[in-house]
């Protein structure tokens, strides 16, 4: 008799307790579309930036003929560009696969008329992709 007492009296418990976690949980809910302060609502996912591109001022980069590793997180390779008729120090990093319609061929060096891409919903801050306009040469590296 005791022991079925105490099954009966743990069972009731645990209903209770199930019963009260489940109003508990309705009620959250409720207070949080109902805006009530201190009750949060479920998280909303932003929606993804999409960038809306123009092209920029065209000009004219040559690109070495060797891939270099980019200062980025993940690994990737670089190509190395200038804009024409600048000095060395101008030289500068592009992702192998940032200039739209433009494939480097290994040990080739090129020089290219781009257009650089611009984000329009971003004051027109270029974006660091460019799109091809012309191969206006290439030449094989020279082997020294």
């Amino acid at each position: 008799m005791k022991t079925t007492f105490i099954k009966i009296t743990l069972t009731t418990l645990a209903m209770g307790i199930t019963l009260s976690l489940t109003a508990c949980q309705t009620m959250t809910d409720k207070m949080a579309k109902m805006n009530v302060p201190g009750f949060k609502q479920e998280p909303v996912a932003e929606p993804r930036y999409v960038p809306e591109l123009i092209e920029g001022a065209k000009t004219t980069l040559l690109i070495a003929s060797v891939k270099v590793p980019c200062d980025t997180v993940k690994p990737m390779q670089c190509m190395l560009a200038k804009p024409d008729n600048a000095d060395t120090e101008s030289v500068f990093k592009i992702p192998y696969n940032w200039i739209k319609g433009f494939k480097a061929q290994p040990n080739v060096a090129y020089k290219i008329s781009v257009y650089p891409l611009l984000d329009v919903n971003n004051n027109n801050e270029a974006t660091g992709q460019w799109q091809l306009d012309a191969i206006l040469l290439q030449k094989p590296a020279s082997n020294k």
